[in-house]
């Protein structure tokens, strides 16, 4: 293993547990955070070989890396970000008001719990696939909270356990080939809308879980899941806001897959190695 340098960033008299970067900052190498990390505007971008933000997380805020105003956190060029969390329920990261999250194609690892866009402005671009995995448990998907009408570029497949909330109309953006996971939900509300953009050589993968938890069905563009007594309704939208025409559930084994037809064999074998690479990473990282 590389030698890293370990700087560690503390505040005044190290009596506080939450910094933060009025103007954002660049990390280049090994960085020890404390509690929480307040970024109000600029970029946060961690970039290079040898680059990791880690947070040691003793107690349990919510969210330990809050980005605010127009704020960007950029994981490149072999960064790395570790939450370090000893918790689901702790060691998150939050998009506030406009702020964006990008993890490009050649980011690093990334250990995180969830990822919540908690404003409609609020903007996350997944360009790695299968780029985040849980700092918690090591599976290879994390929580990704959708409380508002924020918008979620899928540059590359990436897996989620996913929570959508009552009432809203997220927006997830595909590029072309690129495959929606869902692991598991959580359900807050019983109602929701997913607005689905440029979705044509596209499909998402719902998991029915290790024991059959989820029970699946499609009728007239709205997805229903039900997990034992409780039952949620999903409205699929295409980019104008419309009811989806022309999908249609087709069920796999492990779950069932909503799309225009049945995947083509290249696509299922694309799926499956992807999560097949998320459960390297996790016996990589244990």
């Amino acid at each position: 293993m590389k030698k890293l340098l370990v700087l560690f960033l503390t505040l005044s008299a190290g009596l506080l547990s939450a910094r933060t970067l009025p103007n954002g900052e660049n990390i280049t190498t090994h960085v020890v955070e404390t509690e929480k990390m307040l970024v109000d505007a600029g970029s946060l971008t961690i970039s290079g070989e040898g680059a990791l933000l880690e947070f040691n997380i003793n107690s349990a805020p919510q969210y330990s890396l809050a980005m605010k105003g127009s704020s960007e956190l950029l994981i490149t060029n072999g960064g790395s970000l570790d939450m370090n969390s000893p918790s689901s329920s702790a060691g998150g990261i939050q998009l506030n008001t406009s702020s964006v999250m990008t993890i490009d194609s050649t980011a690093g690892e990334v250990y995180t719990d969830k990822v919540a866009l908690a404003s409609a402005k609020a903007v996350l671009n997944i360009n790695k696939e299968n780029a985040m995995v849980s700092c918690s448990s090591g599976v290879p998907y994390v929580y990704l909270t959708l409380p508002s009408n924020a918008t979620v570029n899928l540059n590359a497949s990436h897996a989620f356990r996913l929570d959508v909330r009552n009432g809203i109309t997220p927006t997830i953006k595909f590029a072309n080939g690129a495959v929606l996971s869902v692991m598991s939900w959580e359900y807050n509300g019983t109602s929701a809308s997913l607005k689905l953009v440029d979705f044509v050589d596209n499909s998402i993968f719902f998991s029915t879980g290790d024991n059959d938890d989820y029970i699946y069905s499609y009728e007239e563009n709205v997805l229903t899941i039900k997990n034992g007594s409780s039952t949620k309704t999903i409205s699929i939208l295409n980019e104008s806001g419309q009811a989806f025409e022309g999908l249609a559930l087709h069920a796999t084994e492990g779950g069932y897959f909503l799309a225009a037809a049945v995947p083509e064999p290249a696509e299922w074998a694309m799926i499956f190695g992807a999560l097949a690479l998320g459960l390297a990473i996790y016996r990589r990282r244990k």
